[in-house]
């Protein structure tokens, strides 16, 4: 018990600053496992950068690489955004989560409405998937009351719909569920 104690106790040791090769090979692993937006690997080197340091004189050069690697095709905004949007809407989440989601992987504006410009049919299936999944207006199990009603809404707008598409799933009775 004593030695696997001291055993614990042992510090562990520190890796070595990065540099300019190591940093683009971690760049490299990320991209090669991850989908991911120029921001998003900008930021995931930035940390890196900050967790192990810097052993060069000069500045880490983050943005070379993210030029690179966004030349060669290993990393590409508009690909990234209409990927996410389409997983997004395929897991029953409406257009307004789809650009707060893209927002926050550092997409740009014009790239973020062209990946969310959707059809009102698509938006209609996507918020029928997600009333499936979260049993909303048609598929609950028990009559709806005035307050679980509000609670429906609130989650199906959370999820990115639209208040008038809210209250269209809510509308439908079990009957009305189109066969899929």
């Amino acid at each position: 018990m004593k030695g696997e104690y001291q055993h614990s106790q042992r510090e562990r040791k520190h890796p070595k600053p990065l540099d300019g090769q190591q940093l683009r090979a971690i760049a490299l692993s990320y991209v090669g496992r991850y989908a991911t937006s120029c921001a998003r690997l900008a930021a995931y080197l930035e940390r890196k950068i900050a967790e192990r340091g810097w052993s060069e004189e000069t500045v880490p050069p983050v943005g070379d690489i993210i030029l690179q690697f966004a030349e060669l095709g290993y990393v590409n905004d508009e690909a990234f955004a209409k990927t996410r949007s389409e997983s997004l809407l395929r897991r029953g989440y409406g257009p307004n989560r789809l650009k707060i989601s893209l927002r926050v992987s550092g997409i740009g504006t014009e790239i973020i409405n062209q990946a969310t410009d959707i059809d009102p049919e698509n938006a209609l299936t996507a918020a029928m998937v997600f009333a499936r999944r979260k049993r909303i207006g048609p598929y609950a199990r028990n009559i709806i009351s005035p307050d679980i009603r509000q609670k429906m809404i609130a989650s199906m707008l959370r999820a990115g719909h639209s208040y008038s598409v809210s209250q269209k799933i809510l509308a439908l009775s079990a009957n009305d569920i189109p066969d899929s």
